[in-house]
Order: C-alpha cells, then structure tokens, then sequence
C-alpha cells in the first residue's frame, strides 16, 4: 500500500474523530429519548457517523470499506430502529425493544457478508 504525504495528518484526525465520538456518546444518550425525535434520531446518526469516519481514517481502509458498514447502518436505522423507535410504546418498554434491536443490524451485517462471499465465489468458478 502507497504511503501519501497525508498520512500523519490522516492518522491524527482520525483519532481525534473517534475520541470526540466516544465524548459525545453520554450526552448523546442522555437526550436519546427527549420529546423531539427527529434531532435525538439525528444526533444518534451524526454520532455513528463521526466514529465510523475517524475509524476509517485511522486505519486507512479504501473508500469502498467505508461505505459498507454505513450502507448497513442506514438500512438498520431507516428499517428497524426507525419503525420501533416511533411506536407508541412507554418508555421503559421502548428501551428494552431497542436495546435488542443492535442485534438486527448484526444479522443484517452477517447476512451480507454472507451474500457478498457467496457471489464472490460464484463469480470465481
């Protein structure tokens, strides 16, 4: 893999990304369940995105391993957590639902990469 010019720089950000994400996470969480849902949604959202981004410039994966995992999230939040996140549930209730709900997103995960080896050797034989 070709070092750039960048790459201490790349590296830095990085990890100032990740660390300012980790920060954010208890106040985040502590307003998840405000009364206005569309900004917790978003601040959730904002969250995970700037972990994943400092993540991938840390470890300097390509464009396209950046977008995977994202491309996942987005299909759990917008299929699974949205939906049940926006039910008229109490709210002890809706924390024990979402509290099992990271784990669709694993299936969701699994499942793909499952998909894409098996298109991969299919292509291949």
């Amino acid at each position: 893999m070709r070092e750039t010019l960048f790459s201490p720089i790349r590296i830095v950000f990085g990890i100032a990304l990740m660390v300012l994400g980790f920060l954010l996470v208890p106040p985040v969480f502590n307003n998840a369940l405000s009364n206005n849902r569309l900004i917790s949604l978003l601040s959730i959202v904002s969250l995970a995105a700037i972990i994943g981004t400092g993540a991938w410039l840390l470890f300097r994966h390509s464009f396209r391993m950046f977008l995977e995992p994202l491309s996942i999230f987005a299909l759990w939040i917008s299929l699974v957590f949205l939906p049940i996140w926006l039910l008229p549930l109490p709210k002890d209730a809706l924390y024990l639902v979402l509290g099992f709900s990271p784990f669709l997103a694993l299936l969701l995960w699994i499942g793909y990469t499952k998909l894409k080896a098996w298109y991969k050797g299919k292509r291949n034989t």
